[in-house]
């Protein structure tokens, strides 16, 4: 299950970028928290985070709350695909939807077997174009 959240790196790299969404799990000191109470529990809220003092403790979102933020806040799009002609691998895009061209990223020279490691690359391009 610790597939669906990004990364820690990638978590903070978000929050320095503004992220501040409500989460299921938070990092502390780089360590994945995820909530096992009942569906009606209360969510990790940025804000309320920041109040423990010296401990480092970031919200983990989900790769589709990421998508979705992306998408809303700065017209950003990522994707993974298959390789056509190579069964069981992934590559990623990124496009920014404001330019004519695109912005595209894509790792289709590289692509890995490991479907969230071209999820989180593709992320991590998406920041690199956030200004």
């Amino acid at each position: 299950m610790k597939d669906l959240f990004v990364p820690y790196h990638l978590a903070t790299l978000l929050k320095e970028k503004g992220f501040n969404e409500n989460c299921f799990a938070i990092y502390d000191n780089g360590k994945l928290l995820m909530r096992y109470k009942s569906i009606n529990s209360k969510l990790h809220r940025p804000e309320k985070l920041d109040k423990r003092i010296n401990i480092p403790l970031v919200t983990a979102p989900l790769h589709q709350q990421v998508c979705d933020w992306l998408r809303i806040n700065y017209k950003i799009i990522i994707f993974v695909l298959d390789v056509t002609d190579k069964p069981n691998y992934y590559w990623f895009g990124v496009s920014k939807e404001n330019d004519v061209n695109g912005t595209d990223v894509d790792s289709s020279e590289n692509p890995s077997m490991d479907y969230y490691y071209e999820y989180n690359k593709a992320i991590e391009e998406a920041i690199k174009i956030i200004k």
